[in-house]
């Protein structure tokens, strides 16, 4: 039963993750598959005895009888995962080239949102230090990196565990699930564009509290306090050009993404704002 404003104040979806009294990470098991949707999914799924885990993910689980691929991509829009060992010939066969989205393995996390706004201002600051594809709030994907590889990165991002290790510390439980795969590699696309306006979004968000600030600047320069309060907002903005400018070196690595084009133009924007608000400091 889908939840729709005709039954809402009749029924609530119960979901399948419940967070314990005390915060952990907990691995997701048992699963041949996961979709991940900004929509509910037809009617016709629950045949496949679907689990609505949280808002936005399903799982599908494992059993003797092998799950009908065909049947899966025909029929869902979401974008769906399957343990890496699912596809043991398709990954046989492109043995020896260079790993495509489609054939990257990804780790599934997933939390509930926070309440509080201060612990969501804190969870939204680790985003920002780490490599993810975000599906809606609380459920994301990372890129599966060899901790080898990883080094080149040691100190300016997050590897998942330590993404998962600190939300944790925050006071969420996160579920997840490591090594997974792109059931559809035509979901390639999807992929992109979801990395590309997540690039878009947050050069967005620094040139809107840029020109935020330059406001605040013009009204309030005379205020005690003011002076210092506008050198670290300033500060903040420039770590966030920074983290953006790290991440996309490390999209056009893994990937081969070219999204420098987007940082640079909202640095260049910034770097104005930025002149203007120093007149009025």
């Amino acid at each position: 039963m889908v939840d729709t404003p005709h039954n809402r104040t009749h029924y609530s979806v119960k979901y399948s993750l419940e967070e314990p009294i005390l915060p952990v990470s907990i691995r997701l098991t048992g699963f041949g598959a996961f979709f991940l949707t900004n929509t509910p999914l037809p009617k016709h799924h629950t045949r496949l005895v679907l689990s609505h885990l949280r808002p936005g993910l399903y799982g599908i689980k494992q059993t003797k009888k092998k799950l009908s691929i065909p049947e899966l991509e025909s029929k869902s829009e979401a974008i769906v995962l399957i343990p890496r060992r699912e596809l043991t010939q398709r990954a046989k066969s492109q043995k020896g080239t260079t790993a495509s989205i489609g054939e990257r393995r990804y780790v599934l996390i997933t939390f509930y949102p926070f309440k509080d706004a201060t612990l969501r201002q804190k969870a939204n600051r680790l985003v920002w230090q780490t490599p993810l594809i975000r599906i809606r709030p609380g459920l994301m994907i990372t890129p599966h990196i060899r901790i080898s590889r990883f080094r080149h990165y040691e100190g300016i991002l997050l590897r998942p565990s330590e993404y998962v290790q600190q939300v944790v510390e925050l006071g969420k439980t996160v579920w997840y699930a490591p090594k997974l795969q792109l059931l559809k590699p035509t979901q390639e696309q999807t992929f992109e564009t979801l990395i590309q306006n997540m690039f878009e979004e947050r050069a967005e968000f620094i040139i809107r509290s840029s020109n935020k600030l330059l406001h605040e600047a013009k009204e309030s320069s005379n205020r005690p306090g003011w002076t210092k309060s506008a050198r670290q907002q300033l500060n903040l903005l420039r770590k966030r050009l920074r983290q953006i400018r790290v991440q996309s070196a490390f999209f056009q690595r893994e990937f081969g993404f070219d999204y420098l084009p987007i940082v640079t133009r909202t640095a260049a924007k910034v770097s104005r704002i930025r002149q203007k608000i120093l007149l009025n400091v």
